[in-house]
Order: structure tokens, then sequence, then C-alpha cells
């Protein structure tokens, strides 16, 4: 169940109730994943609470979440959104995010990070201990293009590197054929490739390809 809090940014959110199912305290802002849900007695009333984790896959399509601006330890109750604006926690290393800017989650990690999709810049909070959280909005990662690390056959899958306009992000993504190469026929390694988010299959299928495929 979804309820209105205070903690909002440009209107209100909906905020959901989440467990802790990771091995280390969530900081504020943090990206999480969701993995399943389950019920939970809050003030006397029985709620579903998402059961959430660090991310496991690179850029975000439906199901990360945003932690609120309380630290939750582990096995603990948080509160999340799934919409904002709100504040995220991203990674310094990667410098300051730049309004409009699509920044994303990666494996491992409670942090944004450059270069990956999944959510958008709206501006950068430097007040007191929000120095490393921006504002951000969801927009779900779909689309990308890069190179494959090796060769996709037809029905098949391989990892490809995701590149932008400045080069290699040295990003990685898993690539799935559904049919857009044909039987018997592969795309060899070091070809650019365009991939679309398949929703239903949940993974990164093969849209399109600089190259021709070959006979195997």
């Amino acid at each position: 169940m979804a309820r209105r809090s205070e903690e909002t940014l440009h209107g209100a959110n909906d905020w959901y109730d989440f467990v802790n199912n990771s091995s280390e305290v969530i900081p504020a802002g943090a990206i999480l994943r969701v993995s399943s849900a389950s019920p939970h007695v809050s003030q006397g009333v029985t709620r579903p609470a998402l059961i959430v984790d660090q991310s496991d896959e690179v850029g975000a399509q439906y199901r990360h979440a945003v932690n609120s601006l309380n630290r939750v330890p582990v096995g603990g109750y948080g509160e999340c959104c799934f919409r904002g604006p709100c504040y995220a926690l991203y990674d310094t290393a990667d410098g300051t995010p730049g309004l409009g800017q699509a920044w994303g989650p990666n494996t491992n990690s409670w942090k944004l990070r450059k270069r990956i999709g999944g959510f958008v810049v709206d501006q950068i909070s430097t007040n007191g201990q929000q120095v490393q959280l921006a504002v951000v909005r969801f927009a779900p990662w779909l689309y990308c293009y890069g190179k494959l690390d090796g060769d996709l056959a037809h029905g098949g899958s391989a990892t490809a590197s995701v590149w932008d306009t400045t080069g290699d992000t040295t990003f990685n993504v898993t690539v799935y054929d559904e049919d857009f190469i044909g039987s018997g026929d592969e795309i060899v390694t070091g070809a650019r490739v365009h991939m679309n988010w398949s929703t239903l299959d949940e993974h990164w299928i093969l849209i399109g390809s600089d190259t021709c495929p070959t006979e195997v």
C-alpha cells in the first residue's frame, strides 16, 4: 500500500514499505533492486512490504526504487519511491551529474553511475550531508547500442559492450537473439548492435546490427 510522504520534491510521491534483505545498512537515497514482496504489519494494518537488495544489473527498467533519506539497518524496514522527483545517491567518481543527464544503477552498488540509463537528473543537492545526492526522476532505460564481445548465434546470447557518443562506456549487458538472426547464422564479435529491453522476457534483445549475419 502506498502512502503520501512529506519528504517529497516538486509535489507528492507515493512511498512504499520495504525490508532490507541485503547484508549492509542501506544509505539515504540508495538505489534499490526489488526482488519480491511479503506482508508485514505496520500501525495495526497489514501491508505488502517490498523485499529489496543492491542492484544485480546494469541500468534500470522497472525493478528499481529509491530509498528515502533514512538509513535502513540489515533486516529493517524503510520507505522507497518509484517515480520521483526524489533524492538519489550517486557515485562522485563519475563527477557531478548534469541537468538532463541519464544516470543508472550498476551491479553491487547503491549509487547511480554516469553513462547508464534508468534515471534523469533534475537538480544537484549541495545542502549539508546531501552533497552526494541528485534530484532525479525515473526514466526506464529501454534502448542501447554497443559492440558484441562474442559471437551471437541464432537463438543464443552474448555479452555486448555498451557504447555512447564518446565511445565504450565500460559497462556490459547480455543481449539475446529472438529470431533476428536466421537459423544457422551468427553475428560475429565486434559487430555494432542495437538492443531493446523486452519487458516480457526481462532482458535485452537484438533489434538491429550494422553487420550482416554470416553462415556458421
